[in-house]
């Protein structure tokens, strides 16, 4: 499953092939993909259960929380990779490469997970909200 999981970062395959083994040696992407899951579930049912009211039932609200959603977890996701990337270089006394761009891809394909996962939870939690049971479809 670990596997999968950081295949699924490389997917569009934008990623350096040092970054990629570093993706494989390292299981940064592991963690970032669980948190992705368990934050997109919190803000699941902050909306759709706790901010549950009739001025928030809109579409435009619904598509700020995804949106803001999966900026949070890209910037989250940058920010383990790379601390965890720097942390196992200097822990071997080595120079950290610069992986910038392909931090920013793996970000990016966080971005689409982070609002996909929001999509899917979207889809089961709605039904019991009383206000919100109609966004976004």
């Amino acid at each position: 499953m670990g596997e999968l999981i950081k295949l699924l970062y490389d997917l569009f395959k934008l990623n350096s092939d040092q970054f990629y083994s570093e993706l494989m040696r390292l299981d940064f992407a592991i963690w970032v993909f669980g948190l992705t899951g368990l934050i997109s579930l919190f803000l699941v049912i902050l909306y759709y259960y706790i901010i549950d009211r009739p001025l928030t039932a809109k579409l435009s609200v619904w598509l700020i929380f995804l949106v803001v959603n999966a900026i949070i977890l890209s910037i989250l996701a940058y920010v383990i990779a790379y601390n965890t990337i720097v942390d196992d270089y200097l822990s071997i006394g080595g120079e950290v490469p610069d992986y910038f761009i392909d931090l920013i891809y793996f970000s990016g394909m966080n971005f689409l997970i982070a609002a996909l996962f929001f999509l899917i939870f979207s889809s089961m939690f709605k039904w019991k909200s009383s206000n919100s049971s109609h966004v976004p479809f």
